[in-house]
């Protein structure tokens, strides 16, 4: 997930920051972070910003299950964790990365405009259930990337792609 990240264009402090963060008690939004000096930048630490109002245009769900399955992932939560990314990816962040906080669920992610969306698995031991998202963004920008991860509505009509 480090090496990632980097590739993503976060600075390893960032990054190193950023997974030290997934490693503490889930929360329930994303940590917002600089992708530079790793500082938080949100204004809720105990609750983050959550993504929301995302969905998928119908036609794309479908294709994109089907890919899934190709791959042998048939996983409710990888498709709404593209559809998440998808809208992260457009909002101007640097990089995302996230692991379930589920303690069933063994898999996460790093996702940006560079390396797209890269689910890894295991992320985990089975049964653990610390996990989380953290957004890694431009300071200068945090304020418009926070708005737009937690009011605009989106609709994916394919990975990495979404319409108002």
């Amino acid at each position: 997930m480090r090496s990632l990240l980097i590739l993503s264009g976060v600075s390893p402090e960032a990054a190193a920051k950023g997974l030290r963060h997934i490693d503490c008690r889930p929360i329930a939004g994303a940590a917002i972070l600089d992708a530079v000096t790793g500082d938080r930048l949100d204004s809720k630490p105990a609750k983050g910003v959550r993504v929301t109002r995302v969905g998928w245009a119908p036609r794309a769900r479908a294709e994109q299950v089907r890919a899934l399955a190709k791959c042998g992932v048939r996983h409710h939560r990888a498709i709404e964790a593209i559809a998440l990314a998808s809208k992260v990816s457009r909002s101007g962040a640097v990089a995302e990365v996230c692991r379930s906080d589920d303690p069933a669920y063994l898999a996460g992610y790093v996702a940006s405009k560079k390396i797209g969306y890269v689910r890894l698995t295991p992320v985990k031991e089975k049964g653990d259930a610390r996990g989380g998202r953290v957004v890694f963004v431009k300071r200068r920008e945090a304020r418009a990337v926070i708005s737009f991860l937690a009011e605009r509505p989106v609709v994916v009509d394919r990975p990495g792609s979404v319409g108002a």
